[in-house]
């Protein structure tokens, strides 16, 4: 299950579940929420809250029954935000996969690398 936030219009901050590689469908929102999917996270329900979007998503997208206005939304017609809106900080490991650390020819150190990332690094998918 791959989550994701996205807007459809400048300012909206919505969450939703991959369908597939094109298409999303929104996920229920807790009402005056700024962080939808984090909110969503804390729901102990969230799992089968998931599951059925995603199975009623699959049937509209099946019968060719999504439209621009939602719940199942076509990728090309949202901006996919980045997971967090607002992080405290961003930690990172490096030399943690020996395959690529192969690719390269280095080897895996004892232990892995830690640095850290500018909160305003974060950027959403085709965001320049």
């Amino acid at each position: 299950m791959r989550l994701v936030r996205f807007q459809q219009k400048p300012g909206e901050n919505r969450a939703g579940v991959m369908l597939d590689n094109t298409y999303l469908a929104e996920l229920p929102a807790v009402k005056a929420s700024t962080e939808h999917l984090l909110d969503f996270l804390k729901d102990p329900q969230a799992e089968e809250r998931a599951a059925s979007a995603t199975e009623s998503g699959l049937k509209l997208v099946k019968n060719g029954r999504q439209n621009k206005n939602g719940p199942v939304y076509n990728i090309d017609n949202v901006t996919v935000l980045p997971p967090v809106g607002r992080p405290s900080k961003i930690i990172c490991m490096g030399g943690n996969f020996s395959d690529h650390l192969s690719e390269g020819g280095a080897s895996l150190p004892p232990f892995p690398i830690s640095f850290l990332k500018a909160p305003t690094s974060l950027i959403g998918h085709r965001m320049p």
